[in-house]
């Protein structure tokens, strides 16, 4: 009689990533899960990443799989100056002469930063009034974040405000009050904005101050007695305080 046993699989890896990974320069990236898969092989596995671009680095963690263990994280560091755009990068499991490998793809973006600016740098503004301007943010692709704004040392009888912070989608706009008491003259003003990760913007704003007063009309004579069918001549003066 003829014995028939089944054969034994032989020992194997493989590994799988969860996603690819979408990253902005000089920022750092969500982790994606690393998924080892085992044939008859208890031996601990090491995971190294290969083909990253420059300014690029990676951490594995764990970095070694014992037995048991099958997963792990990777998450990649860029730096502002990192290689921008579309690639590949290459995640090695190797241990006990087995080896395995997954290709992930990689979008490193450019850095986030936007531009601002106001519709003008100069501004003449009465004693007791306001005046109102559009702040104009416009982000890159990869901003995602929220602009807040302030205002450097304010001359007396000068407040300044922006409302409300930018955020993508909504406009901000600036608001100069004078009071009645302003000494008139041209002061310079700063603005900053700032948001997480992108250098502050710092903008100049020159704010002439005018004073205009009130106005009073006074004729002369102020009693007349015109007779019907002649004519008379009167002075208005009218004077600005």
């Amino acid at each position: 009689m003829d014995c028939w046993r089944a054969a034994t699989p032989s020992a194997s890896l493989s590994l799988a990533a969860s996603s690819g990974i979408s990253v902005a320069a000089g920022l750092t990236s969500a982790p994606i899960v690393l998924t080892l898969s085992r044939v008859n092989t208890t031996t601990p596995v090491t995971l190294i990443v290969e083909g990253l671009p420059t300014g690029v680095t990676a951490t594995v963690n764990p970095s070694t799989l014992p037995a048991g263990v099958n997963s792990a994280t990777l998450t990649l560091v860029t730096v502002a100056t990192a290689t921008e755009g579309s690639s590949s990068i290459t995640v090695r499991a190797s241990g006990g002469g087995l080896d395995a490998q997954v290709a992930i793809g990689l979008l490193v973006q450019p850095k986030p930063d936007y531009t601002v600016s106001i519709d003008s740098s100069s501004f003449t503004i009465p004693t007791n009034s306001l005046h109102m301007s559009n702040v104009n943010v416009v982000p890159n692709q990869s901003f995602t974040g929220t602009v807040q704004f302030s205002f450097g040392p304010l001359p007396e009888g000068v407040s300044g405000n922006v409302a409300p912070p930018f955020q993508q989608g909504g406009p901000s706009r600036l608001q100069f009050g004078v009071a009645p008491t302003t000494t008139p003259g041209t002061y310079p003003i700063t603005l900053t904005a700032q948001a997480a990760n992108v250098a502050a913007k710092v903008i100049t704003i020159n704010v002439n101050v005018v004073r205009i007063g009130a106005i009073s009309a006074s004729v002369t004579p102020n009693l007349l007695a015109i007779v019907h069918g002649e004519t008379t001549n009167v002075t208005v003066t009218v004077t600005r305080t």
